[in-house]
């Protein structure tokens, strides 16, 4: 248990009065996505075979661990690469909708406002997933139905005698391997656990869990103010460095300080007003260029602005802790 919040909340009642925003402000969302494996360890012939090329022994002398790990490419990666990019951009847009604030090492956070209304750029979270869904169903059914199967082809060609036939699953087996789902939770109080424990551990527990919502509530915050700074700072670093800061740069910045408020779902004012600065005022509203900074002066003013403003994250950093 937090020794900040233990000594902070002395008894239940102090404990359970003040609900904290993570409640009725985030969902909890698990994305899973699925991937067909493309590699396949070699057959031990195979492996031994590279072992006489080489003149190596197959384990190390004294020990359990082989000298080797030698895999093959069932088919070529290139074929499957647009199934593997969409589903890794997948994970990008829903790592925006979230800033990397986990509950979880699975499952991250996510504010009501970006899930039901979504952001700047950004569709409701819930439209993001069904359209994401019915693309990756047409990618999985043209690459399973037409692709595979003439990739075996190849492969029996050009693999020879490292072919393996069982190392292949019909169509319908390689449609059902490619997927995305989510799973959707709510964040219970502690109040809320119902399971049948020891009453005295059941009590503990759920003032273990009651404290944890604060912790995650309070580090999460942490990370986006944290999160922002980090790239204001970038902007200071890179004009103080004669660096090219591309359009893409610039303009998820001002995408990202714009949507900050949505995804923050304490509704913290101050990191509101620091985000809305950055938006406004060093992006320019989201007219900041890589052309305008070719401007002398330009570049002067936005570097001393992103330091101000690094400098007021960091400090505000400060006062969270």
């Amino acid at each position: 248990m937090s020794e900040q919040y233990g000594d902070r909340y002395s008894d239940d009642d102090d404990l359970y009065e003040d609900e904290p925003d993570i409640i009725t402000g985030a969902v909890l969302v698990e994305l899973k996505l699925k991937q067909l494996g493309l590699s396949r360890k070699l057959s031990s012939t195979a492996t031994q075979a590279i072992s006489d090329k080489f003149g190596s022994k197959l384990m190390y002398t004294g020990g359990d661990s082989p000298t080797t790990k030698a895999t093959k490419w069932i088919i070529p990666k290139e074929l499957y690469a647009p199934v593997a990019s969409f589903q890794s951009q997948t994970r990008r847009i829903h790592n925006d909708y979230t800033c990397n604030m986990r509950w979880t090492t699975n499952t991250d956070i996510m504010s009501t406002t970006m899930y039901s209304g979504g952001g700047y750029g950004m569709p409701p979270y819930a439209e993001f997933v069904e359209d994401r869904k019915m693309q990756l169903e047409s990618l999985a059914h043209n690459f399973a139905y037409n692709i595979y199967p003439q990739a075996i082809i190849t492969a029996k060609n050009d693999l020879g005698g490292l072919y393996d036939e069982y190392d292949y699953v019909d169509s319908d087996e390689v449609y059902k391997s490619i997927s995305m789902k989510v799973n959707i939770s709510p964040i219970a109080r502690g109040s809320d656990f119902r399971c049948s424990l020891d009453p005295s551990v059941q009590k503990e527990r759920a003032r273990e869990h009651e404290v944890r919502l604060r912790e995650v509530q309070k580090e999460s915050v942490m990370k986006l103010i944290a999160g922002l700074s980090e790239k204001v700072q970038h902007i200071h670093d890179s004009i103080d460095g004669d660096k090219v800061l591309h359009d893409k740069t610039l303009s998820d910045l001002y995408k990202h300080a714009v949507n900050l408020p949505a995804i923050d779902f304490t509704s913290d004012n101050k990191l509101s007003e620091i985000a809305d600065e950055v938006a406004m005022g060093l992006m320019n509203m989201g007219t900041l260029t890589k052309e305008g900074l070719k401007d002398e002066s330009t570049r002067e003013r936005t570097k001393t602005h992103a330091e101000d403003l690094a400098k007021k994250l960091d400090a505000y950093a400060d006062t969270k802790k």
